[in-house]
């Protein structure tokens, strides 16, 4: 089974971050792997599933209104594409996730041991990386200080 992908979209409108449902990320998956645009009859037949033209329709629509693919008209038919990455789409979601962490210091406290938690069970090896991204921050960080202080 594929991973979710949460929505990036949903945590800008209030909502906080939700994951897009199985249809939404097979579609996405799907237009992902497209050379170019695909319409709804070309999604449909990708896919060679239990889902109604109108279904398929319907999630793309719903795709293109959270922002995650844009579609320009071609006779009678619109062409689908994808207008994030898959990259960019988890960094987009991330960051909503991130942001939407209560200021509490008990809750901060949380996210960051999950995180870590997730990058070592993922690769332990990505750890190493994390800590040098986080040195690396500092430096630039206290080095910008003083420059804002004058």
């Amino acid at each position: 089974m594929k991973p979710r992908l949460l929505n990036p979209v949903a945590s800008q409108k209030g909502a906080g971050p939700s994951v897009l449902g199985r249809l939404e990320t097979l579609v996405m998956e799907c237009l992902w792997k497209s050379e170019g645009g695909m319409s709804v009859r070309d999604v449909t037949r990708h896919l060679n599933g239990p889902w109604a033209y109108t279904t398929i329709m319907t999630t793309l629509d719903r795709l293109f209104k959270k922002g995650l693919t844009g579609r320009e008209q071609q006779g009678r038919a619109f062409i689908y594409r994808v207008r994030l990455s898959r990259s960019d789409l988890g960094v987009r979601a991330l960051k909503n996730a991130i942001s939407a962490i209560d200021s509490g210091t008990d809750t901060q406290e949380l996210a960051v041991a999950a995180l870590v938690n997730a990058i070592e069970s993922h690769d332990p090896a990505w750890l190493d990386s994390l800590d040098r991204l986080v040195r690396e921050k500092k430096r630039a960080l206290a080095h910008a200080k003083p420059r804002e202080d004058r």
